[in-house]
């Protein structure tokens, strides 16, 4: 049966149930929040409106390209009409990306996979199906050190073209407030945990690009996926695993790309907002839809990986302290 040619928002209906009635006041209670980060506005980065606010929210975490895209996705998967049609398979209210926990193995490295979504095909009279559009676009590998953890992304751009597979390594000190990223389009880049932090937050990053002759943990990685015992950012295992974190990143900032924002967690977990720019475009804003999913750069979305294990790690560590 083929798309209705008119129709409107299905009526809200209440039931009896318990069940009915919890899930409806979560419903309610995540709505008011998300509302509130909404009116927030767009985020800045290095002084101007960020080319992309990504949301990010739940355990498995699934990325929007804005809290609006959410909002549209949410309101209308259900409305079966050909102009929702036309605006899903434009790219518009339907998730981006969606991150899913592995379970861990004492053969296994893998600690999550990223798919992305896809417009629904222009060949088939439906609606986007999550389960259906979608491919296994990056796995996400975890290695433990006493100084740093090692994370592997394996990313797969285009599932049709394995020659365009390439791999990225991100180490995460555990003392020092960085994570430095493998080159990537001949740029090198670093996480950092900011040294201020706000009241309306309890954790955030923001990511840099290094400038010429910086020093990176990443320099001089081994064969053996290893950061060199000599490298400068390394410091002694025992100072890594003893000493308290330092907090002045001063030492090790570039020039800033994007920030990451936590907000108030909803259900032990907490949304997040990605303020992305392009380090080149000034413009991206005049030049693509930013609501649609087809807008989203290559870069950006390596980034948003990263972004995913960052959250990952920090939600672990507030479920961990509750």
């Amino acid at each position: 049966m083929g798309l209705e040619k008119e129709s409107f928002p299905p009526s809200y209906e209440t039931s009896s149930s318990a069940a009915r009635y919890v899930e409806d006041k979560k419903d309610r209670f995540e709505d008011a929040k998300e509302a509130e980060i909404e009116a927030l506005g767009p985020l800045d980065v290095n002084g101007r409106v960020a080319d992309w606010n990504f949301f990010i929210i739940g355990y498995e975490i699934t990325t929007f390209v804005s809290q609006d895209a959410r909002t549209k996705y949410k309101s209308l998967k259900e409305v079966k009409t050909k102009h929702v049609l036309d605006l899903q398979r434009s790219g518009f209210a339907i998730p981006l990306l969606r991150t899913d926990h592995s379970w861990k193995s004492l053969f296994s490295h893998t600690l999550l996979k990223i798919f992305k979504f896809v417009p629904p095909p222009l060949d088939q009279d439906r609606l986007f199906d999550p389960k259906k559009d979608r491919y296994e676009f990056c796995i996400v590998k975890k290695w433990e050190n006493s100084s740093y953890n090692r994370f592997e992304f394996n990313f797969t751009p285009n599932p049709t073209k394995k020659a365009d597979n390439f791999t990225l390594f991100m180490i995460y000190h555990r003392r020092y407030p960085i994570a430095d990223i493998s080159p990537y389009k001949g740029r090198r880049y670093r996480w950092i945990t900011p040294k201020l932090w706000s009241l309306q937050m309890d954790w955030a990053y923001e990511l840099h690009e290094l400038n010429e002759g910086q020093d990176s943990l990443i320099d001089d990685l081994q064969h053996d996926g290893k950061v060199s015992k000599s490298n400068p950012l390394l410091g002694s295992a025992w100072k890594n695993s003893l000493l308290p974190q330092v907090r002045d990143n001063s030492r090790f900032r570039g020039r800033e790309h994007g920030v990451v924002v936590y907000h108030e967690k909803l259900y032990k977990v907490s949304p997040v907002r990605f303020g992305y720019s392009e380090p080149v475009s000034a413009n991206v804003g005049e030049q693509r839809e930013l609501e649609s999913i087809n807008s989203v750069s290559d870069e950006a979305l390596v980034f948003l990986c990263m972004v995913s294990v960052l959250k990952d790690v920090e939600d672990n560590r507030a479920l961990a302290l509750d």
